[in-house]
């Protein structure tokens, strides 16, 4: 194992492989509504998260190619922070192994799993269920998307 995959603090955001993917509308504010069966992969990126006092959400380090501003946890972590009115931020650390582009759900997995953590520290304290399972068995999924080119 090498020291990221054994780091315990590390929060696992793991590939997912559609096996059918099927747009079946579109809402008004352009989002497709989507139903799919997925296959989480056992290949992932790797995150890492603080708190902060000061009610900023940053990103340390770089993905290339992905201004700050952009980057789905980035954009997660604030519209949770919005939703919540917590006045707590927090630090996202990033090892990035799933290729951008590559249609593994790379960016949306690393926005869910910022999710978990800052619910549970920022939001409630506590502990909360994963949002999803990071288990082998294939999923059944339905959701809102939106889609390159529409």
């Amino acid at each position: 194992m090498d020291a990221v995959t054994s780091d315990p603090a590390a929060w696992p955001a793991p590939a997912k492989l559609n096996l059918m993917l099927r747009i079946v509308g579109r809402r008004a504010d352009g989002y497709h509504l989507l139903q799919t069966i997925f296959q989480f992969l056992d290949c992932c990126d790797r995150l890492w998260f603080e708190t902060r006092d000061d009610g900023a959400i940053a990103r340390h380090g770089e993905v290339v190619g992905v201004p700050p501003e952009a980057d789905l946890t980035v954009r997660a972590a604030r519209l949770l922070q919005q939703a919540t009115g917590t006045g707590q931020g927090a630090l996202i650390r990033i090892d990035k192994h799933l290729p951008m582009g590559g249609g593994l759900g790379g960016g949306s997995s690393d926005a869910a799993t910022t999710l978990v953590p800052l619910t549970s520290t920022l939001v409630v304290g506590g502990e909360n269920d994963r949002p999803f399972s990071t288990s082998s068995a294939s999923r059944w999924m339905r959701s809102a998307a939106a889609l390159p080119g529409t």
